[in-house]
């Protein structure tokens, strides 16, 4: 007897009812409406992937385990989740979203373009202005090419920018969300240190930490470790040997939402001067250039490069790394609301030094989560 199954096997997925209600996404169904009336949208599709799937995530509340799903939302009519699975699959979906209208391919092997393109027929006319977010991050060139011709009768615009500006202003349930898994992420990271310090090699304390974050409930993990030449690195190729200094960075995803923490055994006087420096930065309005400015202004001339390479970090939330980014050259203002989480990574003494913090810009002030 021949089977199929999920091969990705990743960790906990649930819908949290008591955080995250229906009203919930209610209030964000309005909310996006509100923006697709502004910019002059009748119908919006946001696509999400296994790997990026914030867009999708946000009106759905799930996480595509596989390959890549879209939600179709009308100005009256929607939203419509939208899966390239077969219909076996929609018991399971229905536990995860608050969504009752579910399509589904007619197989696992005839993509869900031309469902979308359906959905959208059903609540708007040929040439109808219809606005698509995720494509470019979910959808490979053959895919969007089938999409593109599922909605060839319509006025198609991307809508990313819009998706987005309403995403990057985070919902008070939204930030108690990344208030937990900031948690869980700092947590894990301090499993790392005290059992490196324990004696520990660097890959142990590695799989510790990630142990420690699925047992919280977390569904994806995500740790490096040091490498002892002052690069991070994921478990398998951390060497067996013991070095004198241990840093690691773990990122986690628990109800779509990440949090993310690094530290290492030794302080590191560079790495939270930088951080100081772009949290002191951090206000809504600020250009996220001038924070990246001002961390680069906090580091000796000799790690800025290798700590450009590691990057400063910038929007969390459904996705593990959102707009802003705080880099050099950004076009992006902070918007109150945003969820930054900064990281400085520096290299010192031929190891790592590793500081990071997830703050709240709000209209008076900066909050540490």
């Amino acid at each position: 007897m021949i089977t199929m199954t999920n091969v990705l096997k990743r960790g906990r997925t649930v819908w949290d009812r008591a955080l995250l209600p229906e009203d919930e996404y209610v209030e964000r169904r309005r909310v996006l409406r509100e923006a697709m009336t502004g910019a002059g949208i009748d119908v919006l599709v946001s696509l999400g992937h296994a790997t990026r799937p914030g867009n999708f995530a946000y009106l759905s509340g799930y996480v595509p385990p596989l390959g890549w799903m879209g939600t179709v939302l009308g100005s009256e009519q929607g939203p419509m989740l939208v899966s390239g699975g077969g219909s076996r699959e929609v018991p399971f979906v229905r536990t995860q979203t608050w969504i009752e209208d579910l399509r589904t391919s007619r197989s696992l092997f005839s993509g869900p373009a031309e469902v979308v393109g359906a959905a959208v027929a059903e609540i708007a006319a040929p040439g109808a202005r219809v606005g698509v977010a995720g494509a470019h991050d979910a959808l490979n060139a053959a895919t969007r090419a089938e999409l593109s011709q599922a909605l060839s009768r319509y006025e198609v615009v991307e809508a990313d920018e819009l998706t987005e500006a309403v995403r990057a202003v985070k919902r008070p349930r939204e930030v108690v969300a990344l208030r937990q898994s900031a948690d869980i992420a700092r947590a894990a990271v301090a499993v790392a240190v005290d059992r490196f310090q324990e004696g520990a090699t660097a890959a142990e304390a590695v799989l510790a930490a990630e142990h420690a974050a699925r047992s919280a409930g977390c569904r994806d993990v995500r740790v490096l470790g040091d490498l002892g030449n002052g690069e991070l690195a994921p478990v398998q190729a951390l060497s067996p040997d013991r070095g004198e200094r241990f840093a690691v960075y773990c990122a986690v995803e628990r109800l779509g939402y990440w949090g993310q923490a690094a530290a290492g055994t030794a302080d590191s006087a560079a790495a939270l001067a930088a951080l100081e420096a772009m949290r002191d930065a951090a206000a809504a309005g600020t250009a996220a250039a001038d924070m990246a400015a001002a961390a680069i202004a906090a580091l000796p001339d000799s790690a800025v490069d290798r700590t450009l390479a590691y990057g400063f970090g910038g929007g969390i939330g459904l996705d593990p790394s959102e707009r802003p980014e705080v880099a050099v050259g950004a076009c992006a203002v902070i918007a109150p609301g945003t969820v930054l989480a900064l990281q400085a990574i520096v290299p010192e003494d031929g190891g790592l030094g590793c500081a990071a913090e997830t703050v709240l810009v709000t209209e008076r002030g900066v909050t540490p989560l």
